[in-house]
C-alpha cells in the first residue's frame, strides 16, 4: 500500500509543469522550462521592479547597468581610438570616413543579432538559459529599466585577458597589418613545395600576430 502511493506521489510530480518561482534568482530556473520557455518568455510581467538574476551579490550587480554609463564609458573610449586613428598619418577625410562605416558596420550587426540570435526559438536548458540572459529577459521584464543594455563589465572581461590573446591586443595587430602597413615589418616571403605539382607556389605569409589572433 505505502509503495502505491509513493508511485501515485511520483507520477503526479513527474505531470506537473515546472513553474519559475519570481522569488528566486531566475538564470539557473528558467532553462527548465523546456519548451515552455517560449510562451513565458512571451508573457510579459510589467512592473518596474528588477528582477533578481544571480543569487551572488557581485554577479547580480554586474547584470545591472543604467542606460547612460554605456555612452559615459564608450563615448570617450571610441574619441580616443579615432585620435589615434588621425594622430597615425591618416587624413581627416578617411578617419571620418572610417569612423561613419564603423557605425554602419555595428549597426547592421546589432540588427543581425536581433533578427537571428536574440529571436530564435530555444527549449534545452542551456539554450534557454543563455537565451534569457542576453535577451529574453527584455521581452519578461520590459519595464526594468537596469537591464536596457549590456553592461561594460562583460566586454571589460575581453579586455582584460591575456596580452597576447586579449582584445586589445587582437585590435592592435589587425589595425596595424591593414591600415598602417608600413609598419608591418614581420610580413615574410617563402616558398612552399607542392607535391601535387612540379613548380613552387609564392606566398606572403602574415605577421606571427596575425598567425595568433
Amino acid at each position: 500500500m505505502g509503495f502505491n502511493v509513493f508511485v501515485d506521489s511520483f507520477k503526479d510530480m513527474a505531470g506537473k509543469e515546472f513553474t519559475v518561482d519570481l522569488n528566486k534568482p531566475l538564470i539557473f530556473q528558467v532553462g527548465h522550462l523546456g519548451e515552455a520557455y517560449q510562451e513565458w518568455v512571451h508573457t510579459p510581467i510589467v512592473t518596474d521592479e528588477s528582477p533578481r538574476f544571480f543569487k551572488s551579490d557581485l554577479m547580480e550587480i554586474l547584470t545591472r547597468t543604467v542606460w547612460w554609463v554605456v555612452p559615459l564609458i564608450w563615448v570617450p573610449v571610441a574619441m580616443w581610438f579615432i585620435s589615434i586613428s588621425y594622430t597615425m598619418g591618416h587624413t581627416l577625410p578617411l578617419v571620418v570616413l572610417m569612423s561613419v562605416v564603423g557605425s554602419f558596420i555595428w549597426t547592421f550587426l546589432e540588427y543581425c543579432f536581433h533578427r537571428f540570435l536574440f529571436h530564435i526559438e530555444t527549449k534545452s536548458y542551456w539554450a534557454n538559459t543563455f537565451h534569457y540572459l542576453i535577451h529574453g529577459c527584455h521581452h519578461k521584464h520590459p519595464m526594468d529599466g537596469l537591464r536596457l543594455v549590456i553592461p561594460p563589465a562583460e566586454a571589460a572581461i575581453l579586455a582584460i585577458m591575456d596580452s597576447k590573446q586579449g582584445l586589445w591586443h587582437n585590435y592592435n595587430i589587425v589595425g596595424q597589418s591593414f591600415w598602417n602597413p608600413s609598419k608591418d615589418q614581420s610580413r615574410q616571403e617563402k616558398w612552399i613545395d607542392d607535391d601535387d605539382k612540379a613548380h613552387k607556389h609564392y606566398m606572403i605569409a602574415p605577421c606571427d600576430g596575425l598567425v595568433n589572433v
